[in-house]
């Protein structure tokens, strides 16, 4: 392999690193914001259903966090990254590629995570958006933040020569 796509790749991956903070950062701000916001509506329309979802996916944003480990621990009995992390590699030429994917992954997981829980809000007040779509943004961001465990799972599943591939990639578990 090229040694400068690899080099070029190793900076690109420990450069996409800080977004992580950022995505955490700008999740507790519209957090904070979806709160108020729902606790104006509530006090405003006089109705405690109005502002209802906003400050439950407020609240949610607020402890992101703690949502991620709650849904790792439920679905792959470990904690959920602190940042972009892969967990141990298979320690082949390719593991710089390997990285860069995963963190990749987990980056995306993390941004559909936070949108999943903005269609919510937005489902919960009545602005459209349907709670599965939420809910499908949702799965599909826990599953890409953890897609380490996630793939050792269905390796471990299917078995065979997928199995193999999956240890290859990612190491033993």
């Amino acid at each position: 392999m090229n040694n400068e796509l690899l080099q070029a790749l190793a900076n690109l991956t420990a450069d996409i690193a800080p977004f992580w903070d950022l995505i955490l950062t700008l999740s507790y701000i519209g957090g904070a914001i979806f709160v108020v916001a729902g606790l104006m509506a509530m006090a405003g329309s006089g109705r405690q259903g109005r502002g209802a979802g906003s400050v439950v996916v407020g609240t949610l944003l607020l402890g992101l966090p703690a949502i991620m480990d709650a849904a790792s621990q439920t679905l792959f009995n470990a904690q959920a990254p602190r940042g972009l992390s892969m967990m141990g590699s298979g320690g082949g030429p390719g593991d710089t590629f390997v990285l860069f994917a995963v963190r990749v992954a987990q980056l995306t997981g993390l941004i559909g995570l936070v949108k999943g829980l903005s269609l919510l809000r937005n489902a919960g007040d009545g602005r459209g958006g349907g709670i599965a779509h939420g809910a499908t943004y949702v799965t599909a961001g826990i599953l890409c933040i953890n897609i380490v465990p996630f793939m050792r799972a269905v390796g471990g599943s299917i078995g065979g020569m997928f199995q193999q591939v999956v240890t290859r990639l990612f190491g033993g578990g």
